[in-house]
């Protein structure tokens, strides 16, 4: 059925820093987000998460 039947869940972390990337629970489909102060640091942190798609960057 495709990507239409997934419903993503947005959940904000409030530990992390904007220095943190979003971290994903993807058996869950829960994206986990630190609250950035703007919408243009979102973007780039979120680019950066998915441009080190192997474990978000993380070891």
């Amino acid at each position: 059925m495709g990507m239409d039947c997934i419903k993503i869940k947005f959940n904000p972390h409030m530990t992390m820093s904007e220095d943190h990337i979003p971290e994903a629970q993807t058996c869950y489909h829960i994206l986990i987000l630190p609250q950035y102060s703007t919408i243009e640091k979102l973007r780039e942190k979120l680019l950066l998460a998915i441009d080190n798609n192997r474990g978000f960057g993380k070891n």
